[in-house]
Parts: structure tokens; C-alpha cells; sequence
């Protein structure tokens, strides 16, 4: 109740002090850094692995739960999440905000290094990637026409 009180009372009083903060505010408006796009960086990593000729039942009992397995015991892991496709396995995981990303890699790495030789002979080396969000297009355009 004092600050309205003093504003009823000493009106040029309010009057001046709600001016100077709005001055303050606009000699340091300039000096506010401002990102449209901030780098943000959302910690999902994949593995893919291409397996030739199998069926996705094959996929899922002899690729994707063994990787699945292994990399169950890493700390962080928000999600993950495995699809099985003819020949192709993606086992997808999400870190929590708080994990180091590059370290999440390397351990995601050694993970599927060290189960390399459960899996079954004949695949493509397991490739693992960090999805980068600030790659990804902002947009996509699709032209058609009827041309000759």
C-alpha cells in the first residue's frame, strides 16, 4: 500500500520515476542481445544397420534388441525408441538437456562397438549419427508444372 499511496500523493513524483526507468530502458534496448534461431541443441542419436535380405522380425530379434540392450545401461537416456524395416534397423535415443552431447556420442559408440560380434554375420557396419537440428531445413519447396 506505500507505493500507491505515494503515487496518489506525489503524482510528479511516480511520474518522474516511471520516466526515468522507461529511459533507462531504452538506452539499454539496443544493448540487448537478441537470437531469432538460438543454437539449441537437442541430444538424439541413431543407430541405423542394414542387415540384407532380413525380414523385420529377424531385425528385431537378432539386431535392434541386442542393441537395444546394451545401450540401456546408459545414463541420461530420456527415450528410445527402435523401428525394424525389411533390411534396416534405427534405434533411436534421446538424452536429457543436461547430458554433454559429444560425450553421449562416444559412449553410444563404444556401447555398439562392444556388441559388435553378437550381431549376425552379413550386416553393414552399424552407422551412428547425432541428429543436428540447426541442419535441418527451415523450408522445403515443392514446384510442378505441365511441361512437354
Amino acid at each position: 500500500m506505500k507505493l500507491a499511496e505515494v503515487s496518489i500523493r506525489r503524482a510528479v513524483f511516480a511520474t518522474m520515476l516511471i520516466a526515468a526507468l522507461m529511459v533507462f530502458g531504452l538506452f539499454a534496448l539496443p544493448r540487448i542481445g537478441v537470437e531469432l534461431f538460438p543454437n539449441v541443441f537437442f541430444n538424439v542419436m541413431s543407430t541405423t544397420v542394414i542387415y540384407t535380405g532380413a525380414d523385420p522380425e529377424t531385425m528385431e530379434s537378432k539386431v535392434a534388441d541386442p542393441i537395444e540392450e546394451a545401450l540401456q545401461s546408459l545414463s541420461g537416456v530420456k527415450r528410445m525408441t527402435s523401428r525394424n524395416y525389411e533390411g534396416v534397423t534405427s534405434v533411436i535415443l534421446e538424452f536429457e538437456l543436461e547430458v554433454d552431447g559429444n560425450l553421449a556420442l562416444q559412449d553410444v559408440r563404444d556401447k555398439v562397438t562392444a556388441i559388435e560380434r553378437e550381431l549376425p554375420r552379413g550386416i553393414d557396419p552399424p552407422v551412428i549419427q547425432k541428429f543436428n537440428t540447426g541442419a535441418a531445413p527451415v523450408l522445403s519447396v515443392a514446384l510442378s508444372g505441365d511441361l512437354p
